[in-house]
């Protein structure tokens, strides 16, 4: 907690300022009351920290394999602590596992594998649980870790630089049906999306649909690519985002399609309070047996939402209701959710199964019977789960 507190957040003023010196000084006494044989971070950790990079820690339990050991049986410990921090390089001496961190926070790390494109999130959670033989290496290569093996001169430069550029290269016929996700950049840190844009943004805008709608730097706020519009997209960077927001106001466009598109080519989401009531209402279509309804929405995302169930869509003996629907089919994916947050985790897992949801129909898969037991099991627990516990339920359910 108190490296979260003290890590990655910038002062905003002298009452701030003198705040964060105490708990950065109290933090420092702490560690190096710490043996170095019990713990050997604490003083890579501190060069990092008051360098003002951003910190995670990572409480990665000992997992019983095949054989049943106990850690104690085993010779581990029951629980190993690591540290990620941003723009570092893991190398490991014991798996075949190189990655750069991007993005830390409290709750999640982004990673990006040397030679590959991809950014994905983690953390001790899904790590701890996850039964993908990735995820499962890299937990086992993270026990291991030790200050030694995030030397940068062990990060394979010029073979990751050619890995970018082929898997860079595979991607671009993709970007015609999948847009920017092709690009894997959805965790990205700003640095990695400006790096793109800045080398291959002409490369990729050449090859996304001429029907595309991106925002424009200049002229009106949203329009379709075209080869006779010489005007200049915004990237799809921090600040291009910034700009996106500022231009956005006194627009008559609505909340949900800057939303839309904020998602798509930004992959983040339109900020509320910008705009006025009005325009931030949110309403889907929805389908039932009857006839297509129009409803109010909780919330929008990449060709998900969270609809509000009217009197007559509601089952019997229910006060209220949510569903989770595919926006372009009105379609709704599970069953019924009495809870909005409920319903809207569930989305948010669903978005993270690599699958399009702008596209017209809905993926068979998703009409699968594990998905009605993982919703099942979603209502039935006692808290807001997690979208990784939702993860890890959804394997163990397969």
């Amino acid at each position: 907690k108190r490296i979260a507190e003290t890590s990655g957040h910038p002062p905003k003023g002298p009452v701030e300022l003198n705040q964060e010196e105490y708990a950065t000084r109290e933090l420092v006494r702490q560690l190096n009351e710490i043996p170095t044989q019990t713990w050997p971070w604490h003083s890579t950790l501190l060069k990092h920290l008051l360098d003002g990079y951003a910190l995670t820690l990572l409480d990665l339990r000992y997992r019983t394999d095949e054989s049943g050991e106990t850690a104690e049986q085993a010779g581990e410990e029951g629980i190993v602590t690591v540290p990620l921090w941003e723009r570092a390089v893991f190398v490991s001496a014991t798996e075949p596992i190189k990655f750069q961190v991007g993005v830390a926070r409290t709750d999640y790390v982004s990673i990006r594998m040397a030679e590959s494109i991809e950014w994905l999130r983690i953390n001790s959670l899904l790590l701890n649980t996850s039964v993908l033989p990735p995820q499962v290496a890299l937990h086992r290569a993270l026990r291991k870790a030790s200050p030694g093996q995030y030397d940068q001169q062990l990060w394979p430069t010029t073979v990751d630089r050619l890995g970018i550029e082929q898997r860079l290269l595979e991607a671009l016929p993709l970007l015609a049906t999948k847009g920017l996700a092709a690009l894997g950049m959805a965790h990205a840190p700003d640095s990695w999306r400006q790096q793109v844009w800045d080398t291959w943004g002409t490369k990729v805008l050449d090859r996304l649909p001429d029907h595309q709608k991106v925002p424009f730097s200049t002229g009106a706020l949203i329009g379709a690519l075209s080869r006779y519009d010489q005007r200049q997209p915004l990237p799809w960077t921090e600040h291009g985002h910034r700009q996106f927001v500022d231009r956005a106001k006194g627009t008559p466009h609505k909340w949900t399609e800057l939303n839309a598109l904020s998602e798509s080519w930004f992959e983040r989401p339109f900020p509320k309070g910008v705009l006025g009531k009005e325009e931030e209402s949110m309403t889907v279509n929805v389908a039932t047996a009857k006839r297509i309804v129009t409803t109010a929405a909780t919330w929008i995302s990449r060709g998900l939402a969270v609809a509000v169930l009217r009197p007559g869509m509601l089952p019997d003996g229910w006060t209220q209701g949510y569903s989770v629907t595919h926006v372009a089919s009105g379609l709704s994916i599970g069953s019924a959710i009495a809870s909005g947050e409920r319903a809207q985790r569930l989305a948010e897992w669903l978005l993270t199964l690599g699958i399009d949801f702008t596209q017209p129909k809905v993926p068979a898969r998703l009409t699968q019977p594990v998905l009605e037991k993982l919703v099942e099991w979603l209502v039935s627990q006692p808290f807001l789960v997690s979208v990784e516990e939702i993860q890890a339920k959804f394997q163990d359910l397969q």
